[in-house]
């Protein structure tokens, strides 16, 4: 009888500390230290907007990484053309939805970007054509693939089928007036053009704190 307690007790005990450890791991992953030990290619959660957000790391330096929203989040026109984008709308407008995706502990963790050839003041800027091409380059790279949540879709993101096919891809805007093409025929081409007549998707990028 002992010997049976004590194998019911070892039991409990080993199933305690996997749920600890469980627990734990998603709490680090989520929200002490999401990047910690990162990688470029892996996914990431950081910050909450109508859910988790989800980001792949683009670049990973030593004391810092590049991230980029996996999704649109919302819609809007690009109004950063000509080399504005310091004293743009737009920028204006990523850092009031920062405000609402992230914490003031997770605010301290975004680095200010220097973006052509002057510091960003915001916590979020759109990558340009050059960055595009550098962090994935092609047009088949699957990155420069990206869906529209059913939010951003609800608010008048357009998406499309793209060219395999399927279905809830989206146009995303660049910061010099390009966009990556999300729809069947031209998805993931880089479209020079400084006129954009709807409103596309918002993907946000960031430089994070890894030290």
């Amino acid at each position: 009888m002992k010997k049976i307690f004590a194998l019911l007790l070892v039991a409990v005990m080993c199933v305690s500390l996997a749920a600890c450890g469980g627990e734990e791991k998603t709490k680090r992953d989520t929200e002490d230290s999401p990047f910690a030990n990162i990688a470029v290619g892996d996914e990431v959660i950081f910050g909450n907007y109508n859910g988790d957000i989800k980001w792949i790391v683009l670049d990973v330096q030593e004391d810092s990484a590049l991230l980029l929203c996996k999704t649109a989040i919302a819609p809007k026109k690009n109004e950063s053309v000509d080399g504005k984008w310091h004293t743009s709308t737009m920028l204006s407008y990523l850092n009031m939805l920062a405000g609402r995706m992230f914490t003031d502990k997770q605010k301290k963790q975004t680095i200010n970007p220097i973006l052509d050839g002057e510091e960003s003041k915001g916590y979020m800027f759109l990558l340009n054509s050059e960055e595009v091409e550098t962090y994935m380059p092609g047009e088949d790279n699957e990155w420069r693939l990206a869906m529209a949540p059913e939010a951003a879709i609800k608010d008048g993101l357009k998406v499309y089928e793209n060219a395999m096919g399927t279905g809830a891809y989206c146009n995303w805007i660049l910061r010099d007036g390009a966009w990556v093409g999300g729809q069947r025929g031209n998805a993931g081409e880089i479209i020079n053009t400084t006129e954009q007549k709807y409103a596309y998707g918002i993907r946000p990028a960031m430089w994070v704190s890894i030290s």
